[in-house]
């Protein structure tokens, strides 16, 4: 198991059965919800007990939409950029198998 590999199972292993928390790559994202920020930091204070460090020049705070990886997650879910999703369909389109190959 590579480095990268073992620090990513022990990430998974040390925030296991904690709400809010997601691993993605090598970065943890930590969320509250709650209807007023009392409510959002339980969740937070529950990441403290595990030891869990939140970066503070990271943290941003009231958020409906997080954009992260090409992705936008918000309150209704996840969703692709759309300039992204506008250059996949703006690619131009490969006519021959072989070029298709090559691609």
């Amino acid at each position: 198991m590579s480095r990268g590999e073992e620090y990513q199972s022990r990430l998974h292993m040390v925030l296991d059965g904690l709400d809010g928390v997601e691993v993605i790559a090598d970065d943890i994202m930590a969320y509250g919800v709650g209807e007023n920020e009392k409510e959002a930091r339980v969740d937070h204070d529950r990441k403290r007990e595990k030891r869990v460090k939140i970066n503070k020049e990271k943290m941003k705070m009231n958020l409906t939409e997080l954009k992260y990886m090409g992705h936008a997650t918000t309150t209704k879910g996840v969703k692709a950029y759309p300039v992204k999703v506008q250059g996949l369909k703006d690619m131009p389109k490969r006519e021959a198998l072989q070029k298709l190959r090559d691609f």
